[in-house]
């Protein structure tokens, strides 16, 4: 069990370091030119923020009461962001927001679909195991997107 610990610690580590580098690139490239614009933010992406951080509560509540009804609970919960981030994406691209279309919406896209990426993992990990270590590894995902949320935000 303390090699599971250790790795998914290392792994939050490694994966905390890749969005540092990105949020520094962005700050970077936001301040180089006058090409910058802001992303719409609706009431569908606060909406997902509370969906994953539902599922993060969910899945603690899982793992402390060893029920198994919250832990897939938490994991329909996990889906369902991702299936709502598809249409914040949708959303952004009917409004013109396309990957290309500026700074802002190419870094907003790289770093939502990788942070999607994790997410698709943890729901692989989370329908295949119960391990605690799992549940950290949730955690730590729905910590990250509240902080990419509020860096979208703070870059508008």
């Amino acid at each position: 069990m303390q090699k599971s610990k250790t790795a998914v610690a290392l792994l939050l580590i490694a994966i905390g370091m890749v969005f540092a580098s990105l949020t520094s690139a962005m700050v970077v490239r936001r301040g180089l030119g006058g090409d910058w614009r802001a992303l719409p933010f609706t009431a569908l992406s606060l909406g997902n923020l509370l969906i994953l951080m539902a599922s993060s509560v969910a899945l603690e509540f899982a793992r402390r009461q060893k029920s198994s009804g919250l832990w897939w609970l938490s994991c329909c919960l996990g889906a369902l962001f991702l299936m709502m981030q598809l249409l914040v994406w949708r959303d952004l691209m009917s409004a013109g927001f396309n990957v290309a279309t500026n700074p802002s919406s190419s870094f907003f896209y790289l770093i939502s679909g990788l942070h999607g990426t994790l997410v698709l993992g943890g729901l692989a990990a989370l329908a295949t195991t119960r391990a605690m270590v799992a549940t950290w590894y949730w955690h730590g995902m729905s910590i990250l997107w509240m902080y990419l949320m509020l860096l979208f935000q703070w870059m508008q």
